[in-house]
């Protein structure tokens, strides 16, 4: 039985390099798809060192108040898959257009970040006051270009909130126009 622990030890340790090599080379282009490699990342870790380690540990300890703490532990491949689920950084280096947008933000108010971000005015025409004032459910926007990111904040919003709308790359201005 131990040949077989090495061997799937070493198969998805191998995976696991593969999965960089990867996803270095094409990045996540967009926060659901960090999120996957996230996941996938920390699965693979956690596969090779249950089968490659002979005992690994972790421990994390916190202050929830004065009067109360909390404490994780773990071990074997649990231990590094959580080490590794605790310890991801998003890719931040993806080329294009990056931007992390504060929780709560209004439609209106990410398409005016995007505008200031890239030195352009935005407009918007014919979206109705609750459609500008729709909140964003995603917080982080990963795109080719400012234009794309204006284009892709329709689908960081609530499903039907906000109806389809062309973006025009004018020389000083975005303009965002409601289709019909």
């Amino acid at each position: 039985m131990p040949n077989f622990q090495v061997l799937a030890g070493v198969v998805f340790t191998a995976i696991l390099v593969v999965f960089f090599i990867v996803a270095y080379f094409v990045p996540p282009r967009s926060p659901q798809a960090n999120q996957i490699l996230r996941v996938l990342a920390s699965i693979c870790a956690g596969a090779a060192g249950a089968f490659l380690t002979g005992g690994i540990a972790l421990q994390i300890t916190g202050q929830l108040s004065p009067q109360a703490s909390w404490t994780l532990s773990a071990t074997g491949g649990i231990a590094l898959f959580v080490l590794g689920w605790l310890t991801w950084k998003e890719v931040t280096n993806t080329p294009g257009f990056n931007i992390a947008v504060p929780a709560g933000t209004t439609f209106r108010g990410a398409s005016q970040l995007i505008g200031t971000s890239s030195g352009k005015l935005v407009r918007l025409q014919n979206f109705t006051p609750q459609e500008q004032e729709a909140v964003l459910t995603t917080t982080d926007l990963r795109a080719a270009s400012p234009k794309d990111a204006l284009r892709q904040l329709m689908n960081m919003v609530p499903i039907n909130t906000i109806r389809p709308y062309a973006v025009d790359e004018r020389s000083s201005e975005y303009v965002l126009i409601v289709n019909g």
